[in-house]
């Protein structure tokens, strides 16, 4: 079952920052924010999801607080192998502002796994988009 998606739209601004768009879904949840990052934070954060999880404990944190903050943080949240992608979106330029938003989407550790596969190889040129959909069995 489709639980959630996510999509990034990259486009460089210098030889390695980049501007990215997100949109996340989660049900009837939609959140839409830009953030400026060095396109390495997202091949890091994609390498330690392709070994994702190391133990029921662990976690796996992306973290970009430039104008406007984005968290997405891989967890295991129970004893039986259960995984979700926690986002927390933050952006005090939206007028009358501040907003925030905060969920969690429900998603096989293979998912997971798969969102590493893709962030790691992702983007190989400017004015490219990564999609991703979260499934849980």
């Amino acid at each position: 079952m489709k639980t959630g998606s996510l999509q990034i739209s990259a486009w460089s601004v210098t030889y390695d920052s980049y501007s990215f768009a997100l949109t996340i879904r989660f049900g009837q949840l939609v959140t839409e924010v830009e953030v400026y990052a060095d396109r390495k934070t997202w091949q890091q954060f994609g390498k330690e999801l392709q070994t994702f999880p190391h133990s029921p404990t662990h976690s796996v944190t992306l973290r970009i607080d430039r104008e406007a903050e984005i968290v997405l943080t891989a967890i295991c949240y129970d004893e039986e192998g259960h995984a979700a992608l926690r986002v927390l979106v933050a952006d005090d330029r939206v007028q009358p502002g501040p907003y925030r938003l905060e969920f969690a989407i429900p998603v096989d550790i293979a998912g997971l796994n798969d969102l590493g596969n893709k962030l790691v190889a992702w983007p190989q040129n400017e004015y490219e988009n990564l999609y991703w959909d979260a499934y849980k069995s």
